[in-house]
């Protein structure tokens, strides 16, 4: 087999000068302009639109809350009345301590006194009349400030009970006497006088002689005078009338009174005298009081 002839050898240099010198032509050819433009598109994107957080809206004047208004507090148990005052009796309840009340209108001066003020129940259909004393309810608004409101006249309050023995006095034989003693007048006296030591008592009789009747009305010691009236005509009634009738007990502020704008009737023992004096000038006196161990008694209900 004949001999395989020798590969040439390339000089390892040789590629080292070919890349020198074909940088310089593609270096031209990447800086020369091209024929044909390039055209370049951008789109810009609008911003993202951050979501802001929910806000509460603001509320208008008319939106806000209404302001709590006024209340009371009921500080001891206290009665519930249908009006101003005492004289509306008897009570529509009785209220316990702690009790919620809506005032809604104010009395300075009830019946028969004090301070009053209108409420409302909380939480019930109850309305009515407590007392405005700070002893007896608490308030968060000046009672004064509230309206005023009017209200019925009070009940008529019940009559006085009135309890009275046989009376002691002197010169009683001088003088023929029927005392009448009736829950709606308390004390009627038909009386004449008469020398006669046997005749009898008649009605038709009545103020025969008779200049004048005093009743008087005092404690039973007699130290302190509560009413004192002089009839002069037939029909001796204690607070005066008489024929037909006697005029009734006087109530005012609704309580029971011995006179317009005098005392109050209470509940006790009382002294009473009946004075007559005859047209002569004699006198007959009649007597319930401590000395005669017999005096009056009133019950006021």
């Amino acid at each position: 087999m004949p001999p395989r002839p020798p590969t040439p050898r390339i000089p390892s240099r040789l590629p080292l000068l070919l890349a020198l010198l074909l940088l310089p032509a593609l270096a031209c050819s990447m800086l020369a302009p091209s024929s044909t433009p390039v055209v370049v598109t951008v789109i810009v994107q609008p911003p993202t639109q951050t979501a802001e957080p929910d806000l509460p809206p603001t509320l208008a004047p008319t939106d806000l809350p209404p302001t709590a208004g006024p209340t009371c507090t009921v500080q001891q148990n206290v009665n519930l009345r249908s009006g101003p005052g005492t004289a509306y009796d008897p009570p529509i309840a009785t209220l316990t301590e702690g009790t919620e009340l809506i005032p809604t209108a104010y009395n300075p001066v009830g019946i028969p006194g004090g301070s009053w003020v209108l409420v409302q129940v909380k939480g019930k259909n109850e309305q009515g009349w407590v007392s405005g004393g700070t002893q007896f309810v608490s308030c968060s608004v000046e009672l004064a400030s509230l309206p005023s409101a009017e209200a019925p006249p009070p009940p008529k309050p019940q009559r006085p009970v009135v309890s009275a023995g046989t009376p002691d006095g002197n010169n009683l034989d001088l003088f023929r006497t029927s005392l009448d003693f009736d829950p709606d007048y308390f004390l009627r006296m038909y009386v004449f006088y008469s020398e006669d030591p046997n005749e009898k008592f008649k009605a038709k009789n009545d103020g025969r002689d008779i200049d004048s009747v005093q009743f008087t009305i005092t404690s039973p010691d007699g130290g302190k005078t509560y009413y004192d009236r002089t009839e002069k005509n037939a029909g001796y009634c204690i607070f005066g009338g008489g024929e037909p009738d006697c005029t009734p007990w006087i109530v005012e502020d609704g309580q029971y009174k011995w006179e317009q704008g005098g005392d109050p009737v209470k509940s006790g023992k009382y002294g009473l005298t009946i004075t007559v004096t005859a047209s002569n000038g004699e006198v007959g006196n009649w007597l319930w009081n401590s000395n005669s161990r017999n005096p009056i008694k009133i019950e006021v209900p």
